[in-house]
């Protein structure tokens, strides 16, 4: 009778370890991975000089652009034009804080919208009116710039690596229990 106490007492304590080792160390784990990915997000994986190249800096810029671009849409239409202030609103959104998720709601949004502010300031003067439009046109070419380098900025691929590892087990099931989720891959 004994030896049935101290194999019950044996195996309690073993899946006490295998399930504090999975959680414990799992968790450590995937938070360490995601803290990594989220550092290349905001500080990128080169700098050059003083310049930083991560997709926390090319929302950044893109939020300049944008809101150059809804000053000059009001400036030849209407001050109290919806694009512009939308985009002013969406430009905010994007440069503040770690909500990547609302972050690239915002940026979604605005690259919408950046194409329509485009239509409606060249609806306003058809033909040939490079004076009228050229500053806009300026931060509509920077603006692309900064969305073409954010779909190929190596954040992503870090960032889907990072959620097909979560999807798996025990790792989704750590994840959850550990408070750790998907990244956004814009």
């Amino acid at each position: 009778m004994k030896t049935l106490a101290k194999r019950s007492t044996a195996t309690v304590v073993l899946v006490i370890c295998i399930f504090g080792s999975i959680f414990g160390f799992g968790g450590n784990y995937l938070r360490t991975e995601a803290r990594n990915v989220m550092h290349l997000f905001q500080q990128g994986d080169e700098a050059f000089e003083d310049i930083r190249v991560s997709m926390d800096q090319y929302l950044d810029d893109s939020a300049i652009y944008a809101v150059g671009m809804a000053e000059e849409l009001r400036r030849y239409t209407a001050m109290d034009n919806a694009n512009a202030a939308r985009a002013i609103e969406l430009s905010k959104l994007i440069g503040d804080g770690n909500d990547l998720n609302a972050r690239y709601e915002a940026w979604a949004e605005l690259n919408l919208l950046a194409e329509s502010m485009y239509t409606e300031i060249h609806a306003a003067f058809p033909g040939d009116h490079p004076a009228e439009t050229k500053v806009f046109d300026d931060y509509y070419v920077n603006y692309n710039g900064e969305r073409s380098k954010i779909g190929y900025d190596p954040y992503h691929s870090s960032a889907e690596a990072f959620n097909r590892e979560l999807s798996g087990f025990p790792a989704g099931l750590v994840g959850h229990v550990v408070g750790v989720d998907e990244m956004n891959q814009f």
